[in-house]
């Protein structure tokens, strides 16, 4: 089985969804300051 790439684009925004609602405050605060280096850093 072949994974279209628009399957796996739903698959992230479902696992940042879950991620964001079962996991503690802090660790999304990390995250969230990890993404916004990730994308400040790759431009």
């Amino acid at each position: 089985m072949r994974w279209h790439p628009l399957t796996i684009a739903v698959g992230v925004v479902l696992a940042t969804i879950a991620c964001a609602v079962w996991w503690p405050p802090s660790m999304w605060l990390l995250m969230g300051a990890a993404a916004g280096y990730a994308t400040s850093g790759s431009t």
